[in-house]
């Protein structure tokens, strides 16, 4: 008796677990879900200014894909504009950088024979 109702938490607590992961709850329908607002758009604005727009210093092709998107979701906090007109990210996505080049130095000392 035990394990059929340990089966039918799991069962229910499954059910929860996907229903809450796959149907977001939407306090307000009427504005649409923007998965690109607060920190995700920090943490990806890196991206399209090296890969498309190659514009990573002053980012003069944002203020038109906001408007046109609404990726911001009204308030832009993820950078700020220096005196030079440059523009600083908040968020470390410069890393990647960092870490593919500590990658490739202990793969060289891999090559070399160094431990």
């Amino acid at each position: 008796m035990r394990k059929r109702y340990s089966l039918i938490a799991c069962i229910l607590i499954s059910i929860v677990i996907v229903s809450y992961r796959f149907a977001p709850v939407r306090y307000h329908k009427d504005v649409p879900l923007i998965v690109t607002s607060w920190d995700a758009l920090g943490y990806y604005l890196y991206l399209p200014s090296i890969i498309i727009y190659h514009d990573f210093k002053k980012l003069d092709w944002f203020p038109e894909i906001d408007r046109k998107y609404s990726v911001s979701g009204g308030t832009i906090y993820q950078f700020t504009h220096t005196k030079t007109g440059n523009v600083v990210f908040k968020y470390l996505n410069h890393a990647l950088v960092f870490r593919q080049r500590g990658d490739n130095a202990q793969f060289n000392l891999r090559i070399i024979g160094a431990d």
